[in-house]
């Protein structure tokens, strides 16, 4: 009988946790209900492009918003502001996408965005300005954090994520769900709704804390991973197996 893992991106994104489960005979099933979209933010870049020397540090919180915040910066004539800011980024893979953008990583938390902020705040006096590229729809953590220590925030929307039709989404698989992994919080409100409230009855993990706590509010017990990385990720699956 196959046994598969739920997990709320589309295809091209789980190439590497495809393989990873592989190994031990489970597949991954794609179950993208977010769309990732481009927009534009215009008195953000031209709060940006009125003092560009004040910014500190470039925060980033998401992997997708390294690539869509390059090509706005270039839009709007600010490419050399985010490049020469260090970037301050919530896990392994939003670093890597950053750097794949041409952007200098000088710090990569692990725990989330309220624990990458509380260092990034040790680094600053009261007064700094970081400039945060970010989702349309971002939670409030990093700022809180920072406002709290005396940092201003500047976040600059640069995609946000549209949830899908249930019925564009793919049929679940035949076989035995062994997990589902819910990848950020609004993913997991999504999965939910589209689920119409009726989770799939196995295991339950998630990205980090904050997606975590956003499906414990819903009700929906779910497990953080140790680390946002697919080895964690294989790691917990391997758990769950034995």
């Amino acid at each position: 009988m196959t046994r598969w893992v739920l997990v709320t991106r589309s295809e091209p994104e789980l190439v590497e946790y495809a393989g990873a489960l592989a190994r031990h005979g489970v597949q991954v099933h794609p179950f993208p209900v977010l769309v990732e979209r481009a927009v534009d933010d215009p008195q953000g870049w031209a709060a940006v492009g009125s003092q560009p020397e004040r910014f500190q540090w470039l925060a980033l919180t998401s992997p997708r918003a390294a690539q869509h915040g390059v090509s706005a910066a270039g839009r709007h004539a600010l490419a050399e502001v985010l490049a020469r800011l260090p970037v301050a980024a919530v896990g392994q893979r939003t670093a890597e996408l950053a750097q794949r953008a041409g952007l200098r990583v000088e710090l990569v938390g692990q725990r989330g965005a309220a624990a990458l902020a509380a260092t990034l705040a040790s680094r600053l006096s009261p007064g700094g300005w970081v400039l945060h590229l970010c989702s349309r729809q971002h939670r409030p953590e990093l700022a809180q954090t920072l406002q709290a220590r005396g940092v201003h925030v500047l976040p600059v929307p640069v995609y946000e994520m549209e949830q899908v039709d249930a019925r564009e989404l793919p049929p679940l698989p035949p076989g035995t769900p062994v997990a589902v992994l819910l990848t950020s919080p609004r993913a997991a409100l999504a999965y939910l709704e589209v689920r119409q409230g009726v989770p799939l009855a196995c295991p339950h993990l998630a990205m980090g804390e904050t997606t975590a706590a956003a499906a414990a509010a819903q009700g929906l017990a779910a497990r953080a991973l140790a680390q946002p990385t697919v080895t964690a990720f294989e790691e917990e699956i391997c758990r769950i197996l034995s």
